[in-house]
């Protein structure tokens, strides 16, 4: 039992896991045991979504298509 640490469901139940285990996302954890595993599982899927960049209505996360003239020779000057 050393290697057990209670987890506390939404529905008020509890539950043990591991201490080495991962945390499912019913239970606020990412359900991976790596940062690039936790992306993805947090983030709409990524199939097709080449060259677009994530981002929000405020409420809900979504891929969007960057907008513009589409040259690889525009630029953004930075001021300070």
């Amino acid at each position: 039992m050393a290697d057990k640490k209670p987890l506390v469901n939404y529905s008020g139940s509890i539950q043990e896991i591991g201490a080495n285990d991962t945390v499912p996302i019913s239970n606020g954890g990412t359900g991976a045991t790596t940062a690039a595993g936790a992306r993805n599982n947090l983030f709409p899927p990524q199939t097709g979504q080449s060259g677009k960049f994530l981002t929000t209505n405020g409420t809900d996360v979504f891929w969007a298509t960057v907008e513009g003239s589409g040259s690889s020779t525009d630029s953004i000057l930075f001021s300070t």
